[in-house]
């Protein structure tokens, strides 16, 4: 785990962001901070194909509205998600959001900023078709368990279909070329290029017509 900078207490901050660097997690970072309650982000890396790409956006995001980026290592094996570039069709990882919600809940836990009572995440309506974990009845039973200590779960955006959270990206002036959605980038001279094939490339195209 690697913290960029220094938690510190802040009277006003409480929620904690987990961000991928994708449209909608940073449309949620950003909603978060215009309200004047973003805590800090959890990154997480868990091996994924588009890890890199992923972390960059993330990263880049918090640094540009100087909001505090906690790295944090998942074991898991993001491997599987590889199924080859342009490749459309569900890459679930089973695991992957509990893994990564369950160590946001104790880095919250942890930090200096006794307010943060609240953990947000991204799934949309269109994501529970094809993953288990971004669906009402997972986002309810991980709540269930981190209010035991003293922590809400919450999906703001799980009853939205993506086109909703594209508008309200633009009303939140987010910089949506700046993100990343792509599950697994071509690389050309070094640089990562949405495959424009997978599911989050489809749908985010979609979303953006």
């Amino acid at each position: 785990m690697e913290i960029s900078s220094s938690l510190h207490v802040d009277k006003k901050p409480y929620v904690v962001v987990l961000l991928s660097g994708g449209l909608d997690s940073i449309t949620l970072a950003t909603k978060a901070l215009s309200e004047g309650r973003l805590a800090f982000c959890v990154v997480c890396r868990y091996g994924q194909p588009h890890c890199e790409a992923e972390v960059h956006a993330a990263t880049m995001w918090c640094r540009n509205n100087n909001v505090v980026r906690v790295l944090c290592d998942i074991e898991l094996d993001g491997r599987r998600m590889s199924w080859g570039a342009g490749r459309p069709g569900p890459r679930e990882l089973p695991g992957r959001n509990l893994m990564m919600l369950a160590n946001a809940i104790q880095l919250s836990l942890a930090s200096n900023n006794k307010k943060v009572t609240e953990i947000w995440y991204g799934p949309t309506l269109d994501d529970r078709k094809d993953y288990m974990d971004c669906g009402p009845e997972f986002v309810e039973s991980v709540n269930r368990m981190a209010q035991l200590y003293g922590i809400r779960v919450l999906a703001p955006f799980i009853d939205m279909p993506k086109r909703e959270v594209v508008s309200l990206a633009r009303d939140l002036k987010v910089d949506i070329n700046a993100t990343w959605s792509c599950y697994e980038p071509v690389w050309k001279s070094w640089e990562p290029t949405p495959c424009g094939g997978c599911n989050a490339c489809i749908l985010r195209d979609s979303a953006l017509k």
